[in-house]
């Protein structure tokens, strides 16, 4: 029996142990499914705000893609930055719009996109301003050496999203930045390939830049010296040469550029495209279309053709519009009938101010041999007019003359304009421009009166060291441009009547010039009739150091200049081609980048642009 109940005992203790362990397990299952019940309910919530998340932050970063479309909207339609009444109301200023959103989740409060316009530090300046701040030059780390005006705004946006599980909000800023680059900053800018091959010694001061390809060797050691930055954007090559080159001159070695300033790696840097209609050329350009206003970049010298749409990027900056003054030409300049002069912009002349400028302009004939063939040619006498220019209602503050001969029917039957006694310039400045070839006789912008009275320092010993002054004692050199389809440099001593004789006959003398030069050139290997099958492709463009145009035997004169020059198209009117032989020989150069340009540049200047947009930033 005491076996019995012991064997009893235990088998009851085994039955409650298990049942213990059955609730035990039961309890661990069940709290083993909540657990993971509630881990479910976790991921769930978590996968939606990481899903609300992502869909507002996508949602925010195409929100200020469209801020910027619509800014660069705004900065296309004018000749420089928008300001805040230039952008769209429904992204402008801090109140925001009485309707939802325009995107796929609301405005968070205070979230509305906008853009505005900020100072230096990031602030909005006041959204009702009509023109930006007056701003100051600012160096441009991604072009060495090169100053702009620099313009900042911030696009922002905040958006909200709610949902079963969360809300959320994401906010993004970015800021946009409108840099104006004045051309005039730079001793060489050429929108095409920049071409040096074998000059005479040359010495180049102030930057250099291209759009497209450097090529730049010298014929010895010390030919080619760059004493600042050059840039461009196809690359730099010493060892590769323009088309033409070797045919024109294959004796000797090539030589890489001296870079006297921290040497080459210091010196030559490859950058991106400067745009010099403010935007994308290709965007606005176009020869396949009937519009004949979008043709190229020397739309910026010719007048607009009336009835054709005039795309913002170009009108604003056509000099022909900026012009204070237009002198139209409709035939022989001696015929006074043939003159016709308008104003604009808010400049004013007399009736009698109008007689004295039309008595300036004259007409001759000469012969331009490297276009073989004869050109007629309208005379203005600076000197003449210069007091005219200087009294006329608003043209000190505008300074800009338009002058062109409408009786051209092209290459075929050039016609050009001719300034002549332009020693002393209006003090304010001048820029004189044209679609037709320019021709500049004798000193210009040096306070000389007379090519007869040669009293400019570095006219009197040929200037072989390029240290003589290039003015008269006590003038100060006025801010100057000259701006045509091709720029000529005729000596003090031209004379018209052996300008077909052979070259010997065109002695020049030296001359010193002050102005900056826009024009064109013709490229190294043009197709002068655009037919390949025709094989009529000229050779070496000349390069820049034949850049302006000569006529004349230089040989032992100098040609002393101060300025900057700037290619932006292909020449339309005077398209011979390049060479030496009979048509020049090359004057000492004496070249030297105008620094006053900056603080003081001539009327009408032109500016290239960059755009820049900051990273995304959460707030």
């Amino acid at each position: 029996m005491h076996n019995k109940f012991i064997t009893t005992k235990l088998t009851s203790r085994e039955d409650g142990a298990a049942l213990l362990a059955a609730i035990f397990v039961a309890l661990v299952i069940a709290g083993v499914v909540g657990i993971a019940l509630n881990h479910t309910q976790g991921i769930g919530k978590q996968v939606d705000t990481s899903r609300d998340y992502s869909d507002l932050r996508f949602e925010s970063e195409g929100a200020l893609e469209t801020a910027y479309g619509i800014w660069l909207k705004a900065a296309n339609a004018k000749y420089g930055p928008p300001n805040s009444a230039d952008i769209d109301s429904t992204v402008r200023g801090p109140t925001p719009p009485t309707a939802n959103s325009p995107f796929n989740f609301p405005y968070a409060s205070g979230g509305q996109l906008k853009i505005d316009v900020v100072d230096d530090y990031g602030a909005p300046l006041p959204t009702t301003t009509s023109t930006l701040p007056a701003a100051v030059y600012v160096d441009l780390p991604e072009y060495p050496g090169w100053k702009g005006v620099k313009f900042s705004y911030t696009a922002s946006v905040k958006l909200a999203k709610s949902s079963a599980s969360s809300a959320q909000t994401y906010g993004l800023k970015r800021t946009i930045e409108y840099v104006s680059v004045p051309l005039f900053q730079a001793m060489g800018f050429f929108q095409d390939d920049i071409e040096f091959y074998k000059p005479a010694p040359m010495i180049i001061a102030g930057l250099v830049h291209t759009n497209h390809k450097a090529y730049m060797s010298g014929g010895t050691t010390t030919a080619l010296t760059f004493q600042n930055n050059t840039s461009n954007v196809d690359g730099y090559t010493s060892t590769e040469y323009p088309t033409g080159a070797t045919a024109w001159n294959n004796s000797g070695s090539n030589y890489s550029p001296v870079f006297s300033n921290g040497g080459q790696s210091a010196q030559v840097n490859t950058v991106s495209t400067l745009y010099p209609l403010g935007t994308r050329p290709e965007s606005v350009l176009s020869t396949t279309d009937s519009n004949p206003n979008n043709d190229s970049m020397r739309e910026l010298i010719e007048p607009p053709v009336a009835g054709y749409a005039d795309d913002p990027a170009i009108a604003d900056r056509r000099l022909y519009t900026k012009a204070g003054i237009i002198v139209k030409i409709t035939g022989p300049a001696s015929v006074a009938t043939n003159i016709t002069i308008t104003t604009q912009n808010g400049v004013a002349l007399t009736a009698a101010q109008i007689t004295t400028i039309k008595s300036a302009i004259t007409a001759q004939t000469i012969t331009d041999r490297r276009e073989n063939k004869t050109v007629d040619v309208s005379t203005v006498d600076i000197n003449a007019i210069r007091s005219t220019l200087s009294a006329a209602t608003g043209f000190t503050t505008n300074g800009v003359l338009y002058v062109y001969d409408t009786s051209s029917s092209g290459a075929s039957d050039p016609k050009a304009v001719r300034l002549k006694n332009g020693g002393t310039l209006p003090p304010t400045g001048l820029t004189v421009v044209s679609e037709n070839p320019i021709y500049i006789q004798g000193d210009y912008n040096t306070g000389s009166t007379s090519a007869t009275v040669n009293n400019v320092p570095s006219n009197n010993g040929g200037n072989p060291s390029n240290t003589d002054s290039p003015v008269v004692s006590g003038y100060t050199k006025a801010p100057s441009a000259v701006i045509g389809d091709a720029v000529t440099i005729l000596s003090n001593t031209w004379n018209d009547s052996n300008s077909a004789n052979a070259l010997s006959s065109r002695p020049a003398s030296s001359t010193t010039v002050n102005t900056a030069i826009v024009t064109g050139n013709i490229p190294s290997g043009w197709d002068p009739d655009s037919n390949s099958a025709t094989n009529n492709s000229y050779g070496y463009s000349g390069g820049f150091n034949n850049f302006p145009r000569f006529l004349e035997d230089w040989t032992n004169d100098s040609f002393t200049y101060f300025g900057s020059m700037v290619q932006l198209f292909t020449s339309k009117t005077f398209t011979g081609e390049w060479d030496t032989g009979a048509i020049y020989a090359a004057p000492n150069r004496a070249w030297n980048f105008d620094s006053s340009f900056l603080a003081t540049p001539p009327p009408g200047s032109l500016d290239v642009v960059t755009r820049t947009r900051g990273n995304l930033i959460r707030f």
